[in-house]
């Protein structure tokens, strides 16, 4: 099935990485530039609609056309709560479309997006959107450099980039994070190695294939730059979708927002692929036409920056 229309939302406020390295007493050794702080009001429900609300609107979809939703997310502000029927009311959806809500950690926004192109082979107009909200505490920030955002894209049977799920591998491993409150489980080499089985496995099972732009996400920085070296992948293709150097890790929705900015860098076929929580997934986009609307440019650049201190308050962290 095709893309037929896609929406980013990036919080305005920004705080600079080498501030936040400054305060904490330690270097930027990460080249990213900056993050996108939540406002106080901000959730991952209001920002899925905002993403929403821009791809319904900048591709003149009418709401009404919409028969499933998919929702992917890990920072839900519900422990035990859909929250699709808030998205289907504020974006004025029939209230008689299919609703589907995924949380499987890393792998939530590649895995909704192949969902959404699989229900498109029922439904005429399949809405699919992916958003993450963090709030964490102060050890945290720069082993992660966490960003908020959101990324809908809407998946019908016209459209002008065609999507083809292409491999998928699982496997169950000790991932970086233990039982709440505990230290991480692993250094960064036994991850390394994880992660480079899984991408191993999974480049095996996609084959010889040609593409002109690669996503390759994994939850890491630091592993994923020395993994892509290291699998003598082209690395001007992978520059091609990077997002974490301009606006920080998104976690589950990075995948989805470096494919938006390929989309409108003008690639033609772009693999999407993503690695951690129990495995990896690839999907390849093939593109017809090249969008004319800048979605992710505008919003990247719809930016000020805060101050430190209300950076730490935004995050309800700890001075």
């Amino acid at each position: 099935m095709l893309i037929s229309a896609y929406g980013v939302y990036i919080p305005r406020k920004r705080i600079k990485v080498d501030d936040l390295a400054a305060f904490i007493g330690e270097k930027n050794r990460s080249g990213v530039i900056e993050l996108a702080v939540p406002a106080q009001d901000d959730d991952t429900i209001s920002m899925a609609i905002n993403s929403a609300k821009i791809a319904l609107s900048e591709f003149n979809v009418n709401p009404k056309d919409i028969d499933a939703v998919v929702f992917g997310t890990n920072t839900s502000p519900y422990s035990n709560k859909s929250t699709t029927p808030i998205l289907i009311e504020a974006l004025g959806l029939s209230d008689s479309v299919q609703t589907f809500e995924l949380s499987c950690g890393i792998r939530t926004g590649l895995k909704s997006l192949i969902l959404a192109d699989i229900l498109a082979k029922t439904y005429q107009n399949v809405l699919c959107v992916v958003s993450e909200c963090f709030r964490i505490t102060r050890k945290q920030i720069l082993d992660l450099l966490p960003s908020s955002g959101s990324v809908a894209y809407v998946i019908s049977q016209n459209g002008f980039a065609d999507l083809k799920h292409v491999a998928s591998f699982n496997k169950e491993f000790l991932d970086i994070w233990s039982f709440n409150g505990h230290e991480f489980l692993f250094d960064r080499r036994s991850l390394r190695y994880i992660y480079e089985d899984i991408y191993i496995e999974l480049f095996r099972r996609i084959g010889d294939m040609n593409y002109d732009a690669l996503i390759a996400f994994v939850p890491d920085i630091s592993i994923g730059t020395r993994l892509l070296r290291r699998l003598k992948i082209d690395q001007e293709k992978v520059v091609k979708g990077l997002t974490i150097p301009l606006i920080g890790n998104m976690f589950s929705v990075t995948p989805l927002l470096g494919l938006a900015k390929t989309l409108e860098d003008g690639g033609r076929r772009v693999l999407v692929t993503c690695c951690g929580s129990g495995g990896g997934d690839a999907l390849i986009v093939d593109v017809e036409r090249v969008p004319k609307v800048k979605v992710f440019y505008q919003q990247l650049n719809d930016r000020y920056y805060v101050s430190i201190y209300e950076f730490l308050n935004l995050m309800e962290v700890k001075r």
